[in-house]
C-alpha cells in the first residue's frame, strides 16, 4: 500500500504472484491504480493445509480488484478464475527460440535423461527416482541430469544414494546454460503432479527432444507432437519402458512450430507492450 501511495506515477500493475495477487490488486485498486493484471501461472495450490488457507483467502481479493485476466494456459485460467475463461487473455510463455538452435551434443555411449526443474513436491522428484531405478536396471548405460535446486534436494541425493545411483546420476544445481543442458539429453522427463503449462517442456521441444511427462501437465503444452503423456498411476516400470522407447531417436527441427505457436519471446514481448500502450492511452 505505501509502495503505491509514494509512487503514483505508476498506471499499470500486473502481478504474478498467484493467489496472492489477491492483496496486490486490493491495495492497487484503493491506490487507485487503473490497470490492475493478475496472471496466473498454476493449476494447484502448493504447500501444507494451513498455507493452502491463507492463499485461498487472498485468492478471494482477485477478482473484486482486478481489472484484467491473463494466464499461460486455459488450466491455469480456469483454477484461478473459475471454469468460464471467456474473458481471460492466454498469454504464452515466450521463450528465446534463436538460443534453444544448438547442436545435437549426446554421448552415444550413454542414454541420458535430463530434468529441469525446482526440487519440490509438485516437481515430484521423488517418483522421478523410482522411474529411473527401473530403467537404468533394464540399461546401465542410463544417466540422469538433475538441474535445479530447493528445499527437497538432499532428500533426493539420500534417494540416490539409498539406491546405489551415485555414478550415474548427476545433480547440477542452478544451470545457467540450459539449451547447452538439453542438447546433451536423449530425453526429457517430467513427472510433475500439476503445472501451469510447463515452460520447460517448450524448450525441450525447441531443442527437438522427445519428452515424457505426466497427463496432469495442459494438454496445450505440446506444440510440435513430441511429448507422451503418461498417468501418474502408470508404475514407474511402465514409465522406464516408456522412456527407453526414446533411446536412439533423431532431433526434429521444431523451430517453426515452436514460432508459429506463438511461443517465442517476441511474440509475447510485443503483445504486452501493445496491451501496456493500449491501456495506458485509454486511462491518461
Amino acid at each position: 500500500m505505501n509502495f503505491f501511495k509514494s509512487n503514483p506515477e505508476y498506471k499499470i500493475v500486473h502481478s504474478h504472484m498467484d493467489k496472492f495477487s489477491g492483496e496486490i490488486m486490493e491495495c492497487a485498486r484503493k491506490r487507485g491504480v487503473p490497470v490492475r493484471i493478475a496472471h496466473s501461472h498454476n493449476t494447484k495450490n502448493e504447500g501444507g493445509f494451513l498455507y493452502q488457507v491463507v492463499k485461498n483467502y487472498y485468492g478471494r481479493k482477485i477478482l473484486p480488484n482486478c481489472t484484467h485476466k491473463f494466464a499461460c494456459s486455459e488450466d491455469a485460467g480456469k483454477w484461478l478464475f473459475g471454469s468460464d475463461i471467456s474473458d481471460v487473455y492466454i498469454v504464452k510463455n515466450g521463450i528465446d527460440t534463436a538460443k534453444f538452435a544448438v547442436a545435437d551434443s549426446r554421448d552415444r555411449d550413454f542414454f541420458t535423461v535430463v530434468n529441469v526443474a525446482r526440487f519440490t513436491k509438485m516437481k515430484n522428484h521423488t517418483f522421478l527416482i523410482d522411474i529411473f531405478k527401473e530403467l537404468y536396471d533394464m540399461d546401465n548405460s542410463s544417466r540422469l541430469l538433475l538441474a535445479g535446486t530447493g528445499d527437497l534436494q538432499e532428500q533426493i541425493r539420500k534417494k540416490v544414494s539409498d539406491y546405489g545411483l551415485e555414478d550415474a546420476v548427476t545433480f547440477l544445481n542452478d544451470c545457467n546454460d540450459v539449451p547447452s543442458l538439453l542438447s546433451k539429453a536423449d530425453v526429457f522427463c517430467m513427472p510433475s503432479l500439476f503445472e501451469g503449462l510447463g515452460i520447460v517442456l517448450v524448450e525441450a521441444q525447441a531443442v527437438g527432444l522427445p519428452c515424457v511427462a505426466s497427463d496432469t501437465i495442459p494438454k496445450e503444452t505440446n506444440i510440435t507432437g513430441n511429448i507422451k503423456f503418461v498417468s501418474l498411476d502408470k508404475t514407474p516400470v511402465e514409465w522406464a519402458k516408456i522412456l527407453l522407447q526414446c533411446k536412439g531417436k533423431n532431433r526434429a527441427d521444431n523451430h517453426k512450430k515452436i514460432v508459429d505457436a506463438g511461443y517465442d519471446i517476441s511474440t509475447t514481448t510485443e503483445f504486452l507492450q501493445n496491451f501496456y500502450l493500449s491501456e495506458i492511452g485509454e486511462n491518461q
